[in-house]
């Protein structure tokens, strides 16, 4: 997390006030964690089967969940995710921690790393989630001012100052993506790994199973009075993890960073990629109302994070595992304090050149 940084804005009428910087990364990192933790359609599952390549799930029923997991056309890769609702403590976070089985534990299950258990956690719930994260963004936003400056930190050290005014939609259309994934979440009667013949009910939940696919981030614009005029728009994507280890960034599960580079990065996800389509606010829909609450509590935690550390790399709580360097940095565990160094050895204070 960073320190606490200010700017003095002019009002209309000619007057000043002093405004706390926003970091638009420390509010990823909070906005990802509050929201996938808590995400509906997965809520209290756990995992108990993937499926990859030429692999089948062990329950073979699975894969007549859906036609287009057996005629993967014009797929290069594809991967399946099984889940279970589990009994868990209503209050309990969803994390990948608590994510695989207490009991039962395939063999193909017990030995995902710990990386690839992460992954699997954010690719699942992050399916179908970029327009859910334009609403969220907006939510947040809509709990401060037009004129609220905000830091936007990118992953090789650089960065530029702009206002949460200077943000809007960017669409992209993926052209026959390289991947589809299948999630499926069965109901809390079917116990795992039961007789093919015992009738069960289950939610799929596909990415990249279509020719093309739309993808909506949100994109900031540099404001020339406070930055290089050759500085380029910046792209923050949250739902970026649903396309597994490529939606990672650098040091992140989620993207932020110049548009250009978003564009390789989707140029490695499909064959083609078309956009960007600039756009005003998105239209909330009824589902994503949810939201408004991890805005807020996002908000309240990011206010309070001198006293309230949470992980550099996860957004969770985290109060025992200080950066050594700059002293503002926290983290879960050593793991997740390597994991978030390739982001964080560009902006850390205290590091030794």
């Amino acid at each position: 997390m960073t320190p606490h940084e200010t700017m003095l804005i002019e009002r209309e009428d000619g007057t000043y006030k002093q405004l706390e910087v926003l970091d638009l990364y420390d509010l990823a990192l909070l906005l990802s964690y509050e929201r996938y933790t808590l995400e509906p359609r997965f809520r209290h599952t756990v995992l108990f089967d993937v499926a990859s390549g030429a692999d089948e799930f062990v329950d073979s029923e699975l894969a007549n969940l859906d036609p287009l997991w057996q005629n993967p056309t014009k797929r290069s890769k594809r991967i399946g995710f099984a889940f279970k609702v589990d009994s868990h403590d209503d209050d309990a976070r969803d994390t990948p921690d608590n994510m695989l089985p207490r009991s039962i534990l395939l063999p193909r299950v017990h030995v995902l790393s710990a990386r690839q258990i992460e992954t699997i956690f954010y690719q699942a719930r992050a399916h179908d989630a970029c327009y859910a994260s334009i609403a969220l963004l907006q939510f947040l936003f809509a709990l401060y001012d037009d004129d609220q400056p905000v830091r936007i930190r990118l992953g090789a050290g650089t960065g530029f100052l702009t206002l949460l005014a200077a943000h809007s939609t960017a669409k992209y259309i993926l052209q026959e993506p390289m991947q589809m994934t299948m999630s499926i979440v069965l109901s809390q009667e079917r116990p795992m790994l039961e007789p093919r013949s015992m009738a069960f009910s289950a939610v799929t939940y596909m990415t990249g199973e279509g020719d093309s696919m739309p993808h909506c981030v949100m994109a900031f614009d540099p404001i020339t009075q406070f930055c290089d005029p050759d500085q380029k728009s910046a792209v923050l994507d949250l739902a970026s993890m649903q396309f597994g280890d490529s939606g990672r960034g650098r040091g992140a599960l989620f993207v932020l960073e110049e548009m250009d580079d978003f564009m390789e990065r989707m140029r490695g996800i499909a064959q083609s990629v078309t956009g960007p389509q600039m756009g005003g606010p998105y239209i909330t829909n009824d589902a994503e109302r949810w939201l408004e609450g991890v805005a807020r509590r996002v908000k309240t935690r990011y206010h309070r994070r001198d006293i309230e550390h949470w992980c550099g790399h996860c957004g969770a709580p985290a109060q025992r595992l200080a950066c050594r360097g700059c002293k503002h940095e926290w983290y879960c565990n050593r793991a997740h304090q390597v994991a978030a160094w390739p982001h964080h050895k560009h902006w850390c204070a205290g590091r030794t050149k």
